[in-house]
């Protein structure tokens, strides 16, 4: 009964918000970010591509690192702004890699739940700044047990980015 009413809610909120790109009102649906992480004393860097399907949903891609922990990774990212164009719920699912020194390290796959601000600078409309927050999850098999295992870190980022 839990799953029928969940996926009935998901339905209803799509319904009211999925409709096609040319009756949306978004001028610029490209964004571009640069972003490090603020998280002492860890450091990352990362790029990330935003589209806008329509006024409150986006599809993007994120490429990072993270130094302190050794850790790359590659995610494909949706975004819901549920009130306005500023905040959003993000959910990202992809790869990672991390180094360890004992060992050749271990990938497998992460998915990261995030909320954020999109906010927009300047009178145009063109850049905007960033700031999230998201909680990584690494699902990986571990070699010498033979068992899975799951690895978790919390990114703490800023991103600056230019419309297109």
């Amino acid at each position: 009964m839990k799953k029928l009413f969940l996926c009935f809610m998901l339905l209803l909120l799509l319904a009211f918000n999925l409709y096609g790109q040319e009756s949306a009102n978004v001028v610029k649906l490209n964004t571009i970010h640069g972003g490090f992480g603020v998280l002492p004393p860890i450091t990352a860097l990362s790029i990330e591509y935003e589209r806008s399907i329509n006024d409150t949903f986006s599809l993007g891609a994120d490429i990072g690192a993270a130094f302190l922990l050794w850790r790359v990774h590659a995610e494909v990212k949706g975004r819901w702004y549920p009130w306005s164009k500023t905040f959003f719920v993000g959910l990202g699912a992809g790869m990672s890699h991390i180094i360890d020194f004992y060992s050749d390290g271990f990938t497998g796959m992460s998915i990261s739940p995030s909320v954020g601000w999109k906010i927009n600078i300047g009178k145009k409309d063109k850049w905007v700044f960033t700031p999230n927050i998201a909680y990584r999850f690494l699902l990986y098999d571990d070699f010498f047990t033979d068992e899975g295992s799951a690895f978790m870190a919390i990114d703490v980022k800023l991103s600056f980015g230019v419309k297109f």
